[in-house]
């Protein structure tokens, strides 16, 4: 029979280990692990969250009740790139919607999501102003967004002004004034660096290490669309530059287009 003040906790194994209720609600600092975590990694049941809100303060007890909403807005996060990209082809499309869900999900003001184009080794991006789609083109080393692609990891910049690689130009020329960022590798299935991810301006407080998380687990989630809806605006391209040599084709009289191709042959 247990202790007064411990409980039972099942772990991995089928044996229960005794874990007191203050060692569950106030874990040591040096563990790292917040309250929220422990009850998905030891999977409590109901009955055992209800035992650990009890024992809680009201103020604790307000904060628990917020990370857990937190949490559940990120998973739907999660659910919604699913839902919302898995049959998107057009790339300017599944762009779009993918930083909606960034933006959303990591209580953001903006996000960009930069593509490297292996040809010409470049990290570009495509932003819809009104019917149109403007097209920014980079060398995939300037800046925070190259530095992340190089680096292959990921920053968590407090004050943006404060940081030598941020381009201050570009505040200046929109008006717009970035406090924070985030910014992460972006990598396919087989972990091969494919862009950037870019958060601006996370509301009242900083960027922490687990909105990277996050925003790794939606890129990662998302790496495969984005590469099919590549592919799929690549073709697409081929596609009219053919339709265009053909209608071409057709504004020459027959008899230049037999000269021509008389022309050719016996070059």
């Amino acid at each position: 029979m247990a202790e007064h003040g411990t409980d039972f906790i099942a772990g991995s194994s089928s044996q229960a280990r005794p874990v007191s209720v203050a060692e569950t609600v106030n874990p040591p600092p040096e563990q790292g692990v917040s309250l929220v975590s422990q009850i998905f990694r030891h999977r409590l049941r109901q009955e055992d969250v209800e035992r650990i809100l009890a024992a809680l303060s009201t103020s604790d007890r307000v904060e628990f009740v917020s990370k857990i909403g937190d949490l559940l807005r990120r998973v739907s996060a999660l659910l919604d790139v699913y839902n919302r990209i898995a049959d998107v082809l057009s790339l300017d499309l599944l762009l779009k919607r993918l930083i909606e869900i960034i933006t959303e999900a990591l209580n953001a003001d903006r996000s960009t999501l930069y593509l490297y184009d292996p040809e010409t080794r470049e990290l570009f991006s495509r932003i819809a102003q009104g019917d149109l789609t403007q097209e920014i083109r980079f060398p995939s080393h300037l800046g925070i967004a190259g530095s992340v692609f190089t680096s292959g990891g990921g920053v968590i910049i407090k004050d943006a002004y404060s940081d030598p690689r941020f381009n201050q130009e570009v505040d200046r020329k929109t008006g717009y004034h970035t406090r924070n960022i985030l910014c992460t590798a972006l990598r396919n299935k087989k972990r091969e660096l494919i862009g950037v991810s870019q958060v601006l301006n996370k509301a009242e407080v900083h960027f922490s290490i687990e909105d990277m998380a996050m925003l790794e687990a939606i890129t990662t989630q998302a790496a495969a669309a984005i590469e099919n809806a590549q592919l799929h605006d690549k073709v697409e391209r081929a596609r009219r530059e053919e339709e265009k040599m053909l209608e071409v084709a057709k504004r020459f009289p027959q008899n230049s287009r037999s000269n021509l191709c008389w022309a050719k042959s016996c070059m």
